[in-house]
């Protein structure tokens, strides 16, 4: 669901009391929001793009957590804790995001104490997600999470996934060369193409049916 439908469903004057407090940026894809350790400068709610949202290991590997559409939130625990960031945010293509500030957030709670419930709702989202993916590292093999990992971006990137192969292996939290072997028995199967930087999905069906249900 949208974050301005969510906000509407709390509350009708919700939206406006929140557009009034927030900034518009736009970002250029490549372009990063933020880095990982930076100080928090607020929770951004997408109004249009994609971003991906990497973390560093105790090696210095990025590894993908996340890819957060328009009319999602991400960086929302920079509104409940003072804490540096723990992700680095990434544009995908071209994004606009309206940035909601700590004091902002602060002023909006003693207007409209009704934006608690907007934020509960969002990391009530967040720790669903977590919870089935923490399901399917448990009970999927690395092949059935990259399989899911291309049907999902290629629903969210329209057939085109513009991702590198190590970048999918972290988001499937698996390796580069299972990622490449489980794609070359795509395209022998005619399931998908390989481009230059791009993965195309050509038969979502028959992707859908590799995957079975959690």
């Amino acid at each position: 669901m949208h974050w301005r439908q969510r906000l509407e469903d709390v509350h009708p004057r919700l939206v406006e009391a929140v557009l009034a407090r927030t900034v518009e940026r736009s970002y250029s894809a490549d372009m990063v929001l933020c880095h990982e350790g930076d100080a928090p400068d607020g929770m951004y709610l997408l109004e249009q793009g994609r971003v991906l949202v990497q973390s560093l290991t105790v090696d210095g590997a990025a590894v993908g957590l996340s890819v957060v559409d328009e009319g999602d939130v991400v960086g929302e625990q920079a509104l409940l804790a003072q804490t540096a960031r723990s992700a680095t945010v990434t544009a995908v293509r071209p994004t606009i995001v309206r940035l909601l500030r700590p004091t902002q957030f602060r002023e909006l709670r003693a207007e409209r104490p009704e934006i608690d419930q907007f934020l509960v709702q969002v990391l009530d989202a967040r720790l669903r997600e977590m919870s089935r993916r923490l399901a399917e590292a448990v009970h999927s093999s690395a092949e059935e999470r990259v399989c899911r990992r291309v049907l999902a971006f290629g629903s969210a990137f329209d057939g085109t996934i513009r991702l590198s192969q190590a970048t999918l292996a972290s988001l499937a939290g698996t390796t580069r060369p299972t990622v490449n072997r489980v794609l070359q028995d795509l395209v022998r199967d005619e399931t998908v193409r390989l481009r230059r930087a791009r993965i195309e999905v050509v038969n979502p069906e028959a992707l859908a049916a590799r995957i079975p249900a959690l």
